[in-house]
């Protein structure tokens, strides 16, 4: 993996005021997703399904611990699920952007009403920048692009006086655990 494009993303993550992790594998990122969430004190979170989630044995680890996974219906929209827990799809390292794109099992319901999204990202799909993810994409899965968003740093937006605000239009705060596969 090329450390260049994995420091710009880091780099363009925090600046955009989001926090971040750097696990060696998935076993390491694994252990570092639950202790996180376990210090976030929340025992329900909102979740794509296991298996979507790019951590084998997940589930197990969470329910050892006492955390439960949620799985994203609608019907599940409790304003008590306050993290949402996603994998991305992919990174763009020039924005410090996550590609998250809908498939069997997942919603963006977890990136999108939580007030604390938390994303799992594995290092190969670090891309530098759209143009080079867009092209790698349609070379794999032609027009599949529409069920795909793009989520730049934590929810931010301005009053009319101009004091700034999180968590407004989603949440305010990101979290990304990054590791090597």
């Amino acid at each position: 993996m090329n450390e260049t494009l994995v420091n710009v993303f880091l780099h363009h993550l925090e600046a955009l005021g989001a926090t971040w992790e750097l696990a060696d594998n998935p076993i390491a990122a694994r252990l570092t997703l639950l202790h996180y969430l376990n210090a976030l004190n929340r025992k329900d979170i909102l979740a794509w399904e296991p298996e979507a989630l790019s951590l084998p044995g997940l589930p197990e680890a969470l329910a050892d611990i006492g955390l439960t996974l949620t799985p994203t219906h609608r019907r599940n929209l409790n304003p008590e699920l306050l993290v949402g827990v996603t994998s991305a799809d992919a990174g763009l390292a020039d924005t410090g952007s996550l590609v998250l794109h809908l498939a069997q099992g997942q919603s963006w319901l977890p990136a999108l009403v939580t007030l604390h999204h938390v994303a799992l990202l594995p290092a190969s799909r670090l891309f530098p920048d759209m143009t080079t993810w867009r092209r790698a994409w349609m070379a794999t899965r032609p027009g599949d692009l529409a069920s795909s968003i793009i989520i730049t740093g934590p929810s931010s937006a301005d009053d009319i006086e101009l004091h700034p605000h999180r968590g407004m239009f989603g949440p305010g705060r990101q979290h990304v655990i990054l590791f090597y596969d």
